[in-house]
């Protein structure tokens, strides 16, 4: 499996678009120098609310959510930003999304490349299509 690690000083710079943090487009250059497939960026998953993905493969029901601030005490991880964090992590567990959630450790580790890597070229082998009420019994 093929090694990819980015030390601080090595992340490009890139401009920001509004709403983007700064390890969310870090992640972004990497990918794009990478192999792997392309993902879909600000992917909205559930239609009846406004959750997004900050990346997505759709066809392999796999999502990556970059995980700033959390040394600083950034707003997702505190208090309410937390709560709707899980709201939407649920939400996505319940439709059957594999969600990666990524922080500036893993860039650098390379253990993000190597779980993503994992997961895009690893088969499936359950993935529910269709939500169904448990049967009592």
């Amino acid at each position: 499996m093929a090694e990819m690690t980015m030390a601080k000083g090595e992340w490009p710079r890139k401009p920001r678009k509004a709403g983007r943090s700064w390890l969310e487009e870090r992640v972004a250059v990497w990918l794009e120098q990478s192999k792997l497939p392309a993902p879909v960026r600000e992917f909205k998953f559930a239609p009846q609310r406004q959750f997004r993905f900050d990346f997505a493969w759709p066809a392999r029901g796999l999502a990556v959510e970059c995980e700033g601030g959390i040394w600083s005490r950034g707003a997702h991880t505190r208090g309410l930003h937390f709560a709707q964090d899980c709201t939407k992590y649920n939400l996505a567990a319940m439709l059957g999304w594999r969600v990666l959630r990524l922080t500036e450790v893993h860039l650098r580790d390379g253990s993000a490349f190597e779980l993503l890597q994992s997961a895009l070229t690893t088969e499936i082998r359950y993935v529910p299509t269709v939500l169904t009420e448990l049967e009592e019994g």
